[in-house]
C-alpha cells in the first residue's frame, strides 16, 4: 500500500494513475478487501441474541464470525486515504491506516442465515448497524458465553 502511494507521490500526473478513476478505486479498494480478508479476525465480544441462545442451548454450536464492517468498504476507505494524502504530497500516517484496518477484521458471533441475510443490505451501501436493524440482528455482549476471544 504504501508502494502505491509512494508511486502516485512521485507520479507527475500527466497520464493520472487509474486509482484516480472510479473504475480505478473500486478496484484498489476490492484488492485491498481482499488482503485484509486474509488478516486474521478480531472478535468483539458481541454476539447476536440468537447465536447466544444456540450456544446455551448447545455448547458445541459455531457461530458465524460476521464482519461487521465490510472490507470491501474499508478497502475503499484506504483508497480515499491514500488519495486524500498524496494530493497533499504526504504518504498516510500508519496509525490512520492501522485505524481503518482494525476496525475491518471486527466481527460479531451470528447465525450463519444472519449472516447471509445482513449481506444484501450491506450492499447496498448500508452503515453496518443501519444494514444489522434492517437484518433483524440484535446483539448483546456474550464473553460469557462465547469465553475465548477469537474462539468459539
Amino acid at each position: 500500500m504504501v508502494d502505491i502511494a509512494t508511486s502516485l507521490l512521485t507520479n507527475d500526473h500527466e497520464d493520472p494513475h487509474p486509482i484516480y478513476a472510479v473504475r480505478g478505486i473500486e478496484e484498489y479498494g476490492r484488492m485491498f478487501g481482499n488482503l485484509i480478508h486474509d488478516i486474521p479476525y478480531k472478535w468483539s465480544g458481541y454476539a447476536s441474541i440468537e447465536a447466544i441462545r444456540k450456544k446455551r442451548e448447545n455448547k458445541r454450536y459455531k457461530p458465524s464470525a460476521d464482519h461487521y464492517n465490510s472490507r470491501q468498504r474499508c478497502g475503499q476507505e484506504l483508497v480515499y486515504l491514500i488519495l486524500k494524502y498524496t494530493d497533499e504530497r504526504k504518504v498516510p500516517p500508519a496509525d490512520k491506516v492501522l485505524k481503518i484496518i482494525n476496525k475491518s477484521i471486527k466481527v460479531h458471533y451470528v447465525l450463519r442465515e444472519q449472516n447471509t441475510n445482513v449481506r444484501p443490505f450491506m450492499a447496498k451501501g448500508m452503515s453496518p448497524g443501519r444494514a444489522y436493524r434492517k437484518a433483524g440482528i440484535r446483539l448483546r455482549k456474550a464473553t460469557t458465553v462465547f469465553k475465548q476471544r477469537n474462539k468459539y
